[in-house]
């Protein structure tokens, strides 16, 4: 309030004790004597809703051989209102009094997701088809293996504008002329975050506009000096997906009254590389660098438990 540009336009305290340190943002809120109500460490307000529908198709299978199995498919979608912070990014409404206007995809929204867990104890032993006697049995006896394959859709992403209006500190949004072509092609058969940028520079318009007689020519978002009319996510751009396998293998051994189990674990089993989410400030200089993995590394652990 004390800066020089709003002294020279020449804006009124609200009231007499009014700091001089708070911004003309705060000065001009219908309750100036009132701060930010943070209702995000506590979870969100709880005032907002959810909708989640899905196809689910499951199939299970057990085998007198010591096979099991246990797959399912899901094939759905979730809407939210934005309205809990620890889901939805920063949760806040651009109208909080028509919060139906946040509606859309939630941040945790996957179409598809697949899943594939197997048990499988091995024919070889005492009891077993084969190689029940002898050295061959002790050594390949008992052993068992184990997996679970999970395979699902990205989450859906969005652009920001990187910028706040005079009296909303919350969620402005860019304006959307069309939500294709967002992404932009890779020099090589995938992405590679050290060549490729995920978003495609050349779609969005990053320098602020006032008329929409400016906004020809760009086929992505365009930042505007206004709320814009961009959903909370785009739902034709996606993270990718998540692929993941691990596997155990694991033998128990029994000595006299006693019983002895040997474990070998191995998570993202194919080392697989799932990037994390780009930089998505339009106005930012590194608009669309992907700098963070979504999963971890291969790894592997040893068990080991003495039953007595």
């Amino acid at each position: 309030m004390d800066s020089t540009l709003a002294r020279q336009a020449n804006i009124p305290y609200p009231y007499a004790s009014f700091p001089g340190s708070q911004s003309v943002r705060q000065a001009l809120r219908p309750y100036p004597q009132y701060l930010d109500v943070l209702t995000g460490p506590d979870g969100g307000e709880r005032i907002g809703r959810s909708s989640y529908h899905a196809f689910v198709l499951k199939g299970e299978k057990r085998y007198a051989a010591g096979l099991t199995f246990l797959t399912s498919y899901v094939f759905s979608k979730t809407f939210t209102l934005r309205s809990d912070r620890s889901n939805a990014g920063d949760g806040r409404a651009m109208n909080q009094f028509n919060r139906e206007a946040e509606k859309g995809l939630s941040a945790f929204d996957q179409t598809h997701s697949i899943k594939f867990n197997y048990s499988y104890e091995l024919p070889f032993g005492p009891d077993k088809k084969y190689l029940r006697e002898g050295v061959a049995a002790a050594v390949f006896g008992g052993w068992r293996i184990a997996g679970v394959h999970a395979y699902a859709s990205g989450y859906p992403l969005t652009v920001f504008p990187g910028y706040s209006l005079p009296l909303n500190a919350g969620d402005n949004r860019i304006t959307v002329l069309d939500y294709e072509g967002w992404r932009a092609p890779t020099q090589g058969d995938q992405f590679d975050p050290l060549v490729d940028l995920w978003w495609d520079p050349s779609a969005f318009n990053r320098t602020p506009v006032d008329s929409v007689d400016q906004l020809a020519g760009y086929k992505g978002g365009v930042l505007r000096a206004d709320f814009g009319n961009a959903t909370v996510r785009n739902p034709n751009a996606r993270g990718p997906w998540f692929l993941n396998e691990n596997i155990s293998l694991a033998r128990s051994f029994g000595i006299g009254a006693t019983r002895f189990e040997f474990r070998l674990e191995v998570f993202n089993l194919f080392n697989r590389t799932i990037w994390g989410a780009p930089e998505s400030t339009i106005t930012s200089a590194n608009f669309g660098k992907v700098t963070t993995l979504a999963n971890a590394p291969q790894q592997i652990q040893l068990g080991f438990r003495y039953e007595f």
